[in-house]
């Protein structure tokens, strides 16, 4: 059992389990793939929406925090009276570093429990709650919020299915329902229940409600009022301690409630439960408060109380932490907050770009399932392997463009720089690659040196000083580094052989 807002488990009912199959024929999924297209295209254009408003949203936030800073003054409220002349005027944004308290006493009037107690040390009791019945010389320790928690032990309902394509293209799902019993503070309807069984059905009114206090009039350092909307931004709640049952009002109802530990009451449904055997309607009740502490505020002064200031653009400003800071650092801790929220939403959109893509390629898949045999196999590969690689290669590039177009909007003098800068850097690595001229094959004949002749000369020498005597290559033409060249003597030259005869060259010449 808990007192928080989940659901406690107490064990599975087998008995109560119940299955259905159901059978969807081939045309019927492949119409839902198709209106799976349509959504699929309305969350692609949607997430593209999403991300530009973002941007725009951090730019607008970004402003509004620079020109707040800008203006903000610090103030102190020792010596604060709204009657002389300040350094501040009415409407102004200021700084204020101060406690909390409240003159008003918040109580759960079924249950008898309360925020605040006489100094003179009577009871809870005795104290007479009236409007006009405190001051604030009465009061101490007073909760700025109070709020009740209930939960409720109560069937719920699990389903589990598990699909099976067929031959025909068609799919089987088989679906299990089981039913547990929870602590929880969700209602559970069983009037929706699968199965319809009297033995699981739920209260359908709860004997309790969540309800929640506020304090009539919130003080800044015992000056200063602040609005309701700046109380509801105060939610360091803690549980009340040393609840009893004996300051409950109805006996009836203390008949019925027993004190589970310091801050918690059980409450009987039925006559024959308790906390070691609860019974379905059971509940748990527990209290929460906020307690006055020091606190640091940014926010507009009018007159007497601390409301939401409104900048030039239109945006609103109010900045509260509990503890001492300053304003600058009030202020940096805004703009951090504003960094992570505008990455968490570029995330988003990205995962809903993700999500539109796989919607799209849907009817792919599915139209496999008509082919034997294979037809499975394909298509969950399709969609395990295939569609979220080709989802991520679109979504992440696409994403990427849009907030770049959105920051040429929203951010020019940061946007335009950095697009030329890639687009020249881009040209640069391009041109450069293109005048690069391709290495040589390495594998390829390299050609013999030649130190004194130009390549012509050097081909028709080579092909001149060819040796039809020998299968071995002709002769290669060596630079001395001095004068003329040396040839490296071929195998007809080192036996002695006379050179071959040599065709006439040119007109036609006399022999001598």
């Amino acid at each position: 059992m808990s007192d928080g807002g989940g659901d406690v488990e107490m064990g599975d009912f087998g008995g109560f389990t119940t299955t259905e199959t159901t059978y969807e024929s081939y045309c019927e999924k492949m119409k839902q793939s198709c209106v799976g297209v349509g959504i699929g295209f309305l969350l692609f254009f949607g997430s593209m929406g999403l991300m530009v408003w973002n941007e725009g949203r951090a730019v607008s936030r970004r402003k509004d925090l620079e020109e707040g800073l800008d203006i903000v003054t610090s103030i102190r409220l020792e010596n604060f009276n709204p009657n002389t002349t300040t350094s501040f005027q009415d409407g102004d944004l200021v700084h204020v570093t101060a406690s909390l308290s409240t003159p008003s006493v918040l109580r759960d009037d079924i249950f008898g429990v309360v925020t605040g107690s006489e100094e003179d040390g009577s009871s809870e009791q005795d104290v007479d709650f009236g409007d006009n019945s405190t001051t604030p010389d009465e009061v101490v320790e007073s909760a700025l919020r109070l709020q009740r928690l209930v939960q409720m032990y109560q069937w719920r309902e699990n389903s589990r299915s598990e699909k099976r394509k067929t031959a025909s293209g068609g799919t089987t799902t088989q679906t299990t329902y089981s039913y547990d019993k929870v602590w929880s503070s969700t209602k559970y309807n069983s009037e929706f229940f699968h199965n319809q069984d009297q033995r699981l059905e739920n209260p359908s009114v709860w004997p309790f409600e969540y309800e929640e206090w506020e304090a009539s009039k919130v003080l800044l350092g015992g000056k200063v009022e602040l609005s309701s909307e700046v109380v509801d931004r105060m939610l360091w709640f803690e549980p009340i301690e040393n609840v009893e049952v004996s300051n409950i009002p109805d006996a009836d109802l203390r008949e019925k409630v027993s004190k589970q530990d310091s801050s918690t009451f059980y409450y009987r449904y039925q006559s024959s439960s308790s906390p070691s055997n609860p019974q379905i309607g059971d509940m748990i009740i527990s209290w929460e408060v906020v307690n006055p502490q020091t606190i640091s505020i940014v926010a507009r002064i009018e007159g007497e109380q601390l409301t939401t200031f409104v900048t030039s653009r239109g945006g609103s400003l109010l900045l509260l932490q509990t503890g001492s800071y300053t304003a600058e650092e009030m202020f940096q801790q805004a703009n951090d907050e504003n960094e992570q929220l505008t990455w968490i939403l570029r995330f988003v959109g990205f995962l809903l770009m993700f999500i539109s893509i796989l919607l799209i390629l849907q009817p792919f898949s599915t139209a496999m399932d008509i082919i034997p045999f294979i037809g499975d196999c394909i298509g969950d590969g399709l969609e395990t392997c295939v569609f979220p690689c080709i989802a991520f290669t679109i979504a992440l590039p696409v994403s990427v463009l849009v907030i770049s177009l959105a920051w040429l909007a929203y951010r020019p003098a940061i946007a335009v720089p950095v697009l030329v800068g890639c687009t020249a850097i881009i040209c640069c690595i391009y041109f450069r690659g293109r005048s690069v001229k391709p290495n040589e094959d390495a594998n390829s004949p390299q050609k013999p040196p030649n130190s004194g002749l130009p390549p012509q000369q050097a081909e028709v020498v080579d092909e001149e000083n060819k040796d039809p005597y020998s299968t071995y290559p002709e002769a290669q033409v060596y630079g001395d580094g001095n004068n003329g060249n040396d040839t490296k003597p071929s195998f007809s030259q080192a036996l002695d052989l006379p050179p071959p005869i040599k065709p006439p060259t040119g007109e036609y010449a006399e022999p001598q």
